[in-house]
């Protein structure tokens, strides 16, 4: 489990307010129990919890059809249609995990909400840079 004394959301310690949600862990819909510092984090917790119900399918099948669509590409290639595919690859989930900055919950109850979801976006903003570096 986790430190039951650190706000979920910006992990400051001593925090006391209970936040009930339910939330999309492996696919799964489940009642989580957690704390907050404040009612702003326990109103941020629950926005996260419907942007992450909403974004994990989403994520998903984005990423699948991305990983097909490249795949895809590959073949051209085999074929004689010669392009560098790499940098599309790495601008694509560059954009992916800037659209959605997911990441494991071992991750968000170890360094809060807050503090992981600018982790996965400053990562995805520097696979895009990568990505158009290689272009060039």
């Amino acid at each position: 489990m986790f430190e039951i004394s650190r706000c979920l959301y910006c992990r400051k310690k001593d925090s006391s307010n209970e936040v009930n949600t339910s939330i999309l862990v492996n696919g799964e819909l489940k009642q989580m129990q957690t704390v907050s510092c404040s009612d702003e984090c326990a109103d941020k917790i629950q926005e996260f919890a419907e942007f992450n119900n909403i974004s994990s399918k989403n994520f998903v099948k984005i990423g699948i059809a991305g990983i097909i669509f490249f795949l895809f590409l590959i073949a051209l290639n085999t074929v004689g249609f010669q392009v560098d595919i790499f940098p599309f690859i790495i601008i694509f989930f560059g954009a992916v995990f800037l659209l959605y900055p997911l990441a494991t919950w071992g991750f968000y109850k170890r360094i809060g909400i807050k503090y992981m979801t600018i982790i996965v976006r400053v990562l995805a903003i520097l696979l895009i840079v990568l990505g158009v570096l290689r272009l060039i």
